[in-house]
């Protein structure tokens, strides 16, 4: 999961790199000297990327600068992880209570259901079934 020094991209002339073609005017008007990309990863997938430039009269980024970035790139790593699984959990915990609910719910209908399975099975055993006389026209 961390993001270690040879999977980040220095670029130390931008102008000339042919990766950078497309931000040339930008790259011209900022004084870019120097671009740094460092992915983000969070569950061995890349999801976000810190750039970092260098400008003006600093020509590159120092060693220790790079360091700072793959550092902070890395606890963003941790903490959006750690948010995924926080937040996978939940939904493990919702799914869990809604179990816990239709199990209640199975329980709570099956005892008056075996009642009148009961009666539905006495019925159909009697060869005559009763007349209810209280529904019948006079």
């Amino acid at each position: 999961m961390r993001v270690f020094l040879s999977s980040l991209i220095l670029i130390t002339d931008p102008w000339q790199d042919k990766r950078t073609w497309h931000s040339r005017e930008l790259i011209y008007h900022r004084s870019i000297n120097a671009i740094l990309f460092v992915p983000i990863l969070a569950q061995d997938e890349v999801i976000g990327v810190i750039v970092i430039d260098a400008t003006g009269e600093k020509k590159t980024l120092t060693q220790e600068e790079i360091y700072f970035c793959v550092v902070l790139s890395n606890l963003v790593g941790v903490i959006l992880e750690r948010d995924l699984i926080h937040k996978e959990r939940g939904e493990e915990k919702a799914l869990m209570f809604l179990g816990e609910a239709a199990a209640e719910a199975a329980h709570r209908l099956r005892n008056p259901l075996v009642v009148i399975g009961g009666f539905a099975r006495r019925l159909a055993k009697l060869k005559d079934p009763p007349i209810d006389r209280s529904r019948q026209k006079v």
